[in-house]
């Protein structure tokens, strides 16, 4: 029987990832690697399984970022590993790296406050993940939320709209629109629309609502320049398509042994 596969989300928490990028930048500072030597920085011998999930989970928490052909740490990072504790700079870049993944920014919102279980429920049957995966990513959400920065963010939209002492950031706001909600449209039906094809398996469509404005464009633009590295390069996504054809034909390995050890134990009984 195939396994059930989880969405994407961190399969590390920020706490170790935070320590995954200190390994890195002591080793190599802010230079550009290979995914290879990054793995390597880590401890591990090759860009193994379990090495490829820790670089996406720095990815994800956006204390990576693509330089040339290599990963290198980034501004954010940097921020939250050399600025000391109490520091508005350190627990503004904490606060970014834990919101980054969008469904820990979802379920902050949402289950912020909801039991283990609960949590757990909805993402098998709301989110379609195997109840591994649910409880893995249970475990990495509240190890990433019970950092002292994180503890009290997120709970509405007005809190993500906010930095680190409270106040209206309106420099992220006005730029960045990552971790805010959308101020309401004039109009609830869609103005534009356009599809367009990035790649042989990959295309977006963009459905405006509203006035479009060229500074609506411009925040769009600089938003998906900020989001880019939350998502694999194409070494990456080439190498987790790679592994999931593999798991594929050993879950039909196993499909098929299990069917010849049934065969066998029925001819033996005869």
């Amino acid at each position: 029987m195939a396994k059930t596969r989880s969405p994407n989300y961190p399969q590390v928490s920020l706490p170790k990832a935070l320590a995954d990028a200190k390994l890195i930048f002591d080793s190599d500072e802010r230079t550009a690697l290979p995914i290879e030597q990054m793995c390597v920085a880590l401890g591990y011998k090759s860009a193994s399984g379990p090495a490829r999930t820790r670089v996406a989970g720095l990815r994800k928490y956006g204390l990576v970022e693509s330089a040339g052909n290599g990963l290198r740490i980034s501004d954010r990072a940097i921020k939250a590993l050399t600025y000391p504790a109490g520091s508005k700079e350190r627990a503004q870049a904490i606060v970014e790296a834990g919101l980054a993944p969008a469904l820990f920014r979802e379920l902050r919102k949402t289950h912020g406050s909801a039991s283990d279980s609960t949590l757990t429920a909805h993402l098998v049957a709301e989110k379609c993940f195997s109840q591994a995966g649910a409880k893995a990513c249970v475990k990495a959400f509240r190890e990433t939320f019970r950092l002292e920065e994180l503890r009290d963010v997120g709970y509405s939209n007005s809190d993500s709209n906010k930095d680190v002492d409270g106040q209206v950031n309106k420099t992220e706001s006005d730029s960045v629109p990552a971790f805010s909600t959308p101020p309401v449209p004039p109009s609830d039906q869609v103005s534009e629309s356009a599809t367009y094809r990035l790649s042989p398996d990959c295309s977006v469509s963009l459905a405006f609502r509203g006035v479009v404005t060229q500074q609506c464009i411009q925040k769009l633009e600089k938003y998906l320049e900020t989001a880019k590295d939350a998502y694999p390069d194409q070494e990456c996504a080439d190498a987790e398509r790679e592994y999931q054809g593999r798991d594929r034909r050993l879950d039909q390995l196993d499909d098929e042994l299990g069917e010849l050890r049934a065969q066998r134990e029925e001819s033996d009984t005869d």
